[in-house]
């Protein structure tokens, strides 16, 4: 079964060495963003905007069950204030399979996990913002977007998550596919909107390889975002020598935010040691 159909049909499926690296940036991030955040602020949230069924069938949690432990194994964990998070997958199988993932994890009464019913981001955003900032607006979000499709995750909806003050967007963007599939006939309908504008047509003339037109591509990703006024940085997520299969962007209104370290990619093998990927900061560094 070729994986777009392994992703379309089963409730789970086996993971990627790219989907277990960006786990780990995941974990390592998230160790920084709490140890900050949760002794900050009397309360904060994480949005999992595409949670899937929260395992793999070769063993590794999917990413709410990844957050779900950076919490509760934090070495800060008992001078945490709450951290509430929120899930969402469209698939009501996969629903019930994350659930039953959070069943298995011992309870704490400073994280509240809220599984939210079926649905999809587009159509749930402003309803898990609400939800989120629980009535304040400068309540800290962390949105965690990694979506299936380009379509599921347009600008427009990552602008909207970075309305707060102290709301941050960690989001993958495919710049794979980008590269592949760019220059295809009538795909400016789906880069449009991916992108917020036309900005992107300038990484389509990028000619030294498949690896410096994905970069390419991440950074008009993140000019649309400075031009939003906001501060963001990306790196890389590959495997091997190859290029990156895929950029993950951090975004965010504010200055203060924990810096990520300067390294243009990131690969197994290089996150083995905790707290290595990030420091608190005052301002957010682009990755080059």
């Amino acid at each position: 079964m070729r994986r777009v159909e392994e992703l379309r049909e089963q409730t789970v499926w086996k993971s990627d060495p790219h989907t277990q690296v960006k786990h780990l940036v995941y974990r390592h991030y998230l160790q920084c963003w709490m140890g900050k955040i949760l002794q900050t602020f009397p309360e904060a949230t994480i949005v999992d905007a595409f949670a899937g069924p929260g395992i793999y069938t070769d063993g590794p949690p999917g990413s709410p069950i990844v957050v779900a432990r950076t919490f509760l194994e934090h070495t800060a964990h008992r001078r945490f204030n709450k951290l509430n998070l929120i899930c969402l997958e469209e698939r009501p199988d996969r629903v019930e399979e994350v659930k039953r993932q959070f069943a298995k994890l011992p309870p704490s009464p400073q994280l509240n996990i809220s599984v939210q019913p079926p649905g999809t981001f587009a159509e749930q955003q402003t309803r898990l913002s609400a939800l989120a900032h629980r009535g304040r607006a400068d309540t800290p979000v962390l949105w965690l977007i990694d979506p299936f499709r380009l379509k599921s995750a347009p600008f427009a909806l990552i602008r909207q998550c970075l309305a707060g003050p102290r709301d941050e967007v960690l989001f993958t963007l495919f710049t794979n596919e980008l590269h592949r599939f760019c220059e295809r006939e009538h795909f400016d309908k789906t880069m449009i909107p991916y992108f917020g504008g036309e900005h992107w047509q300038a990484a389509t003339a990028e000619r030294r390889g498949p690896g410096a037109r994905k970069e390419a591509f991440a950074a008009a990703y993140q000019q649309g975002l400075k031009d939003q006024g906001l501060f963001t940085g990306s790196f890389g997520v590959k495997i091997s020598n190859q290029s990156a299969r895929y950029h993950l962007i951090l975004a965010t209104p504010q200055r203060s935010w924990p810096e990520v370290l300067g390294t243009r990619h990131l690969e197994a093998g290089q996150l083995q040691r905790p707290g290595c990927l990030c420091r608190h900061g005052r301002r957010p560094v682009a990755v080059r």
